[in-house]
């Protein structure tokens, strides 16, 4: 156009200006999304740092902190108690040790008194004996529909041994 004298020597400088304007204003922008999506990021990943969760499903027992209240690394701040999966966790003099087995079903009476007996099973029957006291620690896995509650005491009834 410019050999045909159609636009003048001036209006091809301005718009070739306007073009590499354009092209610089393009990869100018380009660069702010690159630098809207790291921030992006970066303000995700903090979010993500002011969530709390437990490994496991539980219910909260005991909260150690307010809301807002600020909290260093390592302080404590709920007590998440598992609801399903209830474990017993007790000992049994040396003797009686031998006689129980992994799979055995043991029977759970509340302390109180009050309430029927529940079975467990034996998941774990410790193969080191207490020197102090002469016992071996068994930890048994209740049912799912079970009447304990965490922390509670139970009286525990062992099978027969033969």
């Amino acid at each position: 156009m410019l050999k045909d004298g159609i636009e003048t020597q001036q209006q091809v400088d301005h718009d070739r200006y306007h073009l590499t304007a354009t092209r610089y204003e393009l990869e100018r922008e380009g660069e702010n999304l690159m630098n809207a999506r790291s921030s992006l990021q970066a303000i995700e990943l903090e979010l993500e740092k002011t969530r709390i969760s437990a490994p496991f499903n539980g219910v909260v027992a005991r909260r150690y902190v307010r809301q807002g209240q600020r909290v260093a690394a390592g302080d404590k701040l709920f007590w998440v108690t598992a609801v399903e999966h209830l474990q017993v966790r007790f000992t049994v003099p040396e003797q009686y040790s031998r006689s129980l087995k992994v799979g055995d079903q043991v029977w759970l009476t509340p302390s109180t008194g009050q309430g029927e007996s529940t079975s467990a099973k034996v998941i774990h029957v410790s193969p080191v004996v207490d020197p102090a006291s002469g016992t071996v620690e068994v930890i048994a896995l209740l049912g799912k529909q079970s009447l304990f509650r965490p922390g509670m005491t139970a009286s525990i009834h062992l099978p027969k041994t033969p």
